[in-house]
């Protein structure tokens, strides 16, 4: 191929003794789900999405990347992001970690789960190694880090059709008519706590929506949140004593109905299993997509 496109190789070849080396710099693999139209896949995408964002946890992540989630401890890089974006073209959910990444969106009437590899050496490649035994040359088989050689290309499909193939079967089941109803009318009503009676929340104000968005962000997944990462993203004067101790409030009205629960020793919250449901069908079914949000 090299010799039809460059008329020069023969000049190349003689000055540097090497000709050219291919190499791989980003490898993308994807594979498409086809729909009949876009109508059908809209019925459910946006609700696919969201419900990802929140499913997978890091282990579920380390999993598709093929990585041994019991050696978590050991690794000493490879930071795990989760990215949601909505673009003009429609929704996108990315996990990525070490700069290989899958991701989902959609386009046109196509589902379409994309792997991304960047760093060849996260994954492992067999290769023949010799070495002279009693004086004769042996040859064994060993699982290396992978390169970039081009001559490694179809260990990169293998690898992300692996990867493909767990983050499809892991994709979480959504129903659209299940609604817990009868629990999120039982955050509306009153609740008491330690002799403390909680008002419920009101599901159709702003507040409670801004607060529920606040809560449920993929930045708090991992580390959980406090009383300063809720009130900076609802309040515009959010270092006032009367915004605190109003966000203080919310914090033990929202641990009274059972949404989130504190972390022993720690100033920190996180959302319980019932709290995610509730908040997620508010935000769903109320006209308050968390997707649309800023």
């Amino acid at each position: 191929m090299v010799k039809k496109i460059n008329c020069l190789l023969p000049v190349i070849e003689k000055t540097f003794s090497h000709s050219y080396y291919g190499c791989i710099d980003q490898c993308e693999f994807a594979t498409d789900i086809n729909f009949k139209n876009r109508e059908d896949l809209s019925i459910f995408y946006k609700t696919l999405v969201e419900t990802s964002f929140f499913t997978f946890s890091s282990s579920d992540i380390y999993s598709f990347f093929g990585r041994n989630v019991s050696r978590i401890y050991n690794f000493t890089k490879g930071e795990i992001v989760s990215d949601l974006r909505h673009r003009y073209q429609g929704y996108r959910i990315k996990f990525k970690i070490n700069n290989n990444q899958v991701k989902m969106y959609d386009k046109g009437n196509n589902l379409r789960i994309e792997v991304t590899i960047n760093n060849p050496q996260d994954f492992k490649i067999l290769k023949t190694k010799e070495k002279v035994e009693g004086g004769k040359l042996v040859q064994t088989k060993k699982w290396l880090p992978m390169g970039k050689s081009i001559a490694n290309l179809y260990r990169y499909v293998e690898i992300s059709r692996s990867i493909t193939k767990r983050y499809i079967e892991a994709l979480p089941e959504i129903d659209m008519d299940k609604v817990p109803n009868k629990e999120i009318e039982a955050i509306s009503e009153t609740k008491e706590m330690n002799g403390r009676k909680h008002s419920g929340f009101n599901l159709l104000s702003k507040e409670t929506t801004r607060l529920f968005r606040a809560i449920t962000s993929g930045d708090f997944l991992i580390n959980g949140f406090d009383n300063k990462g809720i009130r900076t993203r609802i309040y515009e004067n959010s270092d006032s004593p009367q915004i605190i101790n109003k966000t203080t409030r919310m914090l033990s009205k929202l641990k009274a109905h059972g949404i989130i629960k504190k972390v022993p020793k720690k100033n920190r919250y996180y959302l319980t299993t019932r709290g995610r449901s509730i908040t997620n069908a508010v935000l769903l079914f109320v006209g308050k997509d968390l997707l649309n949000s800023s």
